[in-house]
């Protein structure tokens, strides 16, 4: 190779599906790489409940306590 890298698109997406960003890193795209991974923790932060990352020690954990808050629909979706 002269100096010119040659990049493989798949594998931008394998990486961005593992984890927001990463493709972006791979492609040496860093600016929008910090976007994509702080558009993810400020998701987690503002949208998923304090009470599953407190009660939650595992991947497991957090399933269970998930399935025991209350459901947003569950007053539409009644019978």
């Amino acid at each position: 190779m002269t100096g010119n890298m040659h990049k493989r698109p798949w594998l931008a997406a394998v990486l961005a599906i593992v984890m927001p960003g990463l493709g972006h890193v791979y492609l040496r795209s860093w600016f929008r790489a910090l976007l994509w991974f702080w558009m993810v923790v400020l998701s987690a932060v503002l949208f998923v409940p304090e009470e599953l990352i407190d009660g939650a020690d595992s991947m497991g954990d957090a399933l269970a306590l998930s399935s025991e808050l209350p459901s947003r629909h569950s007053s539409r979706c009644s019978p």
